[in-house]
């Protein structure tokens, strides 16, 4: 999906936000379990790329990509990936003096986290292999330890990135997992660019670009995006922020769907979560979950998406400071289109989202070539806005509901 994004016209005073942490998106219907034996499995990449050997009742998660071989792992009792590994074959034999070259190029270019990544050393083992440590930056300005193995092996180049925990036992286990990792040069994965490894995911769903803020009344927000990086469509996405205490008890939350009805692969819609109470006294960080254990999301909704409207749209400001977007809408497809929504995202200068909001476009029906005009208000918004992206879903008519 191509996104478009168009520039705010009107500045407004940047708001300050109190919570200091962040513990990332988990994503609950995510890993697959791998079988329950109490000796350690053997894991081959359908690719064919690579194997490992993990220990019992870990979790995994593989990417339906054609050029990157990549799977995530997950230990037993954790929401969140610690090793992420992807392959990808750049075409050529990779030389020893290739590596410095493509190490620079991955850390500074290409890898998933790159702007909120800092490299802190690096070291080349006598296997020609490389181990490089980081810290990464999450929302609310905690870091994490993440180490990053690059290898090859013929034209295959290597990546293992773990995000390092901290109880020693299951740090033991990855090193181990490590240990026992192998390319396997002669599998058959199609040429690439070395750029293909910017899309390797830990999960389906990922929530990106959050953020967090507190109004004038003290409202705070957690607003972000969520993508799919998995094959399928999902519909009713559940998304859920924990504020935190220090000892890592959840002790307020709030509950929403991410807006729009489905997400595609490789697409964005935004959430946006509201405590109305502001922060609770004794939190110290926050949690961003998608999915909860009773959701299912094989349930997914047929739509019309943004390709079958057309829309204008005009962005200012009301006297009270709101953001207004105005414009006009137009059903392109041949269906009648039933409660049609706009939705918006609002951007930073840092990309981070700093507001969202839907409006249910009126009327309710909208048929095939019919255009129709929409005001679409956005009453808070945390921060300076300078760029915002508008999409359009809408559900089909059926024979006996229009």
């Amino acid at each position: 999906m191509i996104r478009v994004k168009h520039q705010v016209v009107v500045i407004l005073v940047s708001l300050i936000i109190f919570i200091t942490g962040c513990t990332g998106g988990a994503v609950r219907f995510a890993p697959t379990p791998l079988p329950p034996e109490l000796n350690p499995t053997t894991y081959q990449h359908p690719s064919a790329a690579f194997t490992l050997v993990l220990p019992p009742n870990w979790s995994t998660f593989s990417q339906n990509l054609t050029t990157l071989a990549s799977t995530s792992f997950s230990a037993p009792n954790t929401d969140t990936p610690t090793i992420r590994v992807a392959v990808v074959n750049l075409g050529d034999d990779i030389q020893a003096n290739d590596m410095g070259e493509l190490l620079l190029q991955y850390q500074t270019q290409i890898r998933p986290d790159v702007d909120r990544y800092t490299e802190q050393d690096r070291e080349s083992f006598g296997d020609g292999s490389w181990r490089l440590t980081g810290l990464r930056t999450l929302a609310g300005g905690n870091t994490q330890q993440v180490n990053t193995f690059i290898d090859r092996a013929g034209s295959l180049l290597a990546v293992i990135e773990v995000t390092l925990p901290n109880d020693t036992a299951l740090r033991a286990d990855i090193q181990r997992i490590i240990n026992t990792f192998e390319v396997n040069a002669a599998a058959n994965l199609p040429p690439a660019d070395l750029s293909a490894l910017s899309v390797s995911a830990d999960s389906p769903l990922e929530v990106i670009n959050v953020s967090t803020w507190v109004t004038s009344d003290g409202v705070l927000y957690v607003t972000g995006e969520v993508t799919n990086h998995s094959a399928e469509p999902v519909s009713r996405i559940p998304v859920r922020a924990i504020q935190i205490d220090a000892e890592g008890n959840g002790i307020a939350e709030a509950v929403d769907t991410v807006m729009g009805y489905t997400l595609h692969p490789e697409t964005f819609l935004p959430f946006s979560l509201r405590f109305g109470q502001g922060q609770v006294e004794g939190a110290v960080k926050y949690g961003v979950l998608v999915g909860e254990d009773d959701w299912n999301p094989e349930s997914v909704l047929t739509i019309l998406n943004e390709d079958e409207f057309d829309w204008t749209d005009d962005s200012n400001f009301n006297e009270a400071g709101q953001l207004f977007i105005t414009g006009n809408i137009t059903n392109t497809s041949l269906e009648t289109a039933k409660d049609t929504k706009i939705i918006v995202t609002v951007f930073n200068d840092q990309q981070e989202v700093i507001a969202s909001a839907f409006h249910d476009v009126q009327p309710a029906i909208l048929s095939a070539g019919a255009t129709t005009d929409y005001t679409l208000l956005v009453p808070d918004v945390g921060g300076t806005p300078a760029t915002y992206i508008l999409t359009v879903q809408a559900l089909p008519c059926g024979e006996d509901d229009c």
